[in-house]
C-alpha cells in the first residue's frame, strides 16, 4: 500500500512538472507572438530543409528567432551583415495552395552565397527584405 501511495505521488509530481513545463512553453510562445516585427518563420540548412520551426523577429540591429519547441534563447543575425541573396517558391506540404518562399540569406556580408535558409509566407518575406533594404548605411557616407 506504501509503495502504490509513493508511486501515485511521483506520478502526480512528474504530472506537475509536465504541466508546468507547458504552461511556460505556451505563455513564452504568446508573449513572443505578440511582439511587434514577429512573425512565423522556419530555419534551414538548405533550400530543400531539414527546417525548424519558430518565431522570428526584426528589430532595429538584428534579426532574432526563437525555436518553436524549446524553452532556450534565441538565435540573432546583425542586420548590417544579413542580405538576401536568392528568393525561390515553395510548397513544403505538397499541396499547391500554400505558398511559401525561401530566402536565401547570407550572414557574414562576404560570400556571395546563402549561409541561412528563411522559410516564410509572401508578407513575412516582403517585411523581411524591406527591413534589410531599409538599414543605414555607413555613418559620413553621402550618396
Amino acid at each position: 500500500m506504501v509503495v502504490h501511495l509513493a508511486l501515485l505521488l511521483v506520478a502526480a509530481a512528474a504530472l506537475g512538472a509536465l504541466g508546468a513545463v507547458a504552461g511556460i512553453w505556451v505563455h513564452r510562445m504568446s508573449l513572443l507572438g505578440h511582439r511587434p516585427g514577429t512573425f512565423r518563420c522556419w530555419v534551414g540548412r538548405s533550400e530543400q530543409g531539414p527546417w525548424r520551426s519558430g518565431l522570428a523577429q526584426y528589430e532595429a540591429e538584428r534579426l532574432s528567432w526563437w525555436p518553436r519547441f524549446s524553452l532556450g534563447g534565441a538565435k540573432h543575425w546583425p542586420r548590417g551583415s544579413l542580405g538576401v541573396v536568392s528568393r525561390t517558391q515553395a510548397d513544403p506540404l505538397g499541396s499547391g495552395s500554400h505558398r511559401m518562399l525561401v530566402l536565401g540569406c547570407q550572414t557574414a556580408g562576404l560570400c556571395p552565397h546563402p549561409d541561412l535558409y528563411l522559410l516564410l509566407d509572401a508578407a513575412a518575406a516582403a517585411g523581411v527584405t524591406s527591413w534589410l533594404e531599409a538599414r543605414p548605411g555607413p555613418p559620413n557616407q553621402v550618396i
